[in-house]
């Protein structure tokens, strides 16, 4: 039905923002150190540079699950302008950013033709055709609550990640622990409540065929 499409398309959505905004936390912390430790200073980008390939990174995750639901449902049909369009758009502010902002116009010319064009008119699309549309407010600002929790985390993270500095593998170490706790547990205060994170659990406790059950309740399934 499509009630069940619509709940599985927000139970995905979650698991795929949490797995992200917990790879973003990771890419911001890790990337330098890791960058320094294999070409050195002399060929390192910015900081900032970072902080666009993380935030290019959540947006196409994000879009990949959409279009995975479209090509699922068989909409190639009625969404064939919109590729077209969006990398007409993406190939223009390409050519036309590069050249005031160098590599970040690379890098937000995708983002910025995939949040202004594809993805509204893909969600335009599939609740059009595959759910129903009252729904379509409510799932844009679920996106937007699991973007601004990520941006928390990711602030959070690199925090208190920064307060570290051993050598490059020490650091690299020490920073990878420190995300694989403060961003889940992040995660973890904020979503324990909401219906996505125990339909999430228990598809995690479905694929491990209950392996995981013990795990599972702990983590708040009852």
């Amino acid at each position: 039905t499509k009630q069940k499409n619509y709940e599985d398309l927000n139970k995905f959505t979650f698991v795929i923002s949490w797995i992200s905004g917990w790879c973003c936390n990771c890419f911001l912390c890790l990337y330098q150190p890791f960058m320094e430790l294999w070409v050195g200073k002399t060929y390192m980008l910015s900081f900032n540079v970072v902080i666009s390939l993380c935030i290019y990174f959540f947006v196409f995750e994000l879009n990949q699950l959409l279009l995975t639901y479209k090509d699922a449902s068989g909409l190639w049909h009625k969404d064939r302008f919109r590729p077209l369009v969006t990398a007409l758009t993406n190939l223009t502010l390409n050519i036309l950013l590069v050249q005031v902002v160098d590599i970040y116009g690379v890098i937000f010319s995708t983002v910025l033709s995939t949040l202004l064009i594809g993805m509204p008119w893909l969600l335009q699309n599939l609740f059009t055709y595959l759910f129903d549309k009252r729904y379509l407010q409510g799932y844009v600002r679920k996106i937007l609550l699991y973007t601004v929790i990520t941006v928390i985390s990711c602030t959070v993270t690199y925090s208190v990640c920064i307060m570290f500095d051993f050598g490059l593998i020490q650091t690299i170490l020490v920073r990878f622990i420190i995300c694989c706790f403060i961003p889940n547990i992040i995660f973890y205060c904020i979503y324990k409540n909401m219906n996505e994170y125990k339909q999430a659990l228990l598809l995690l406790n479905n694929m491990t065929k209950g392996k995981l059950k013990k795990f599972v309740v702990v983590l708040g399934m009852r």
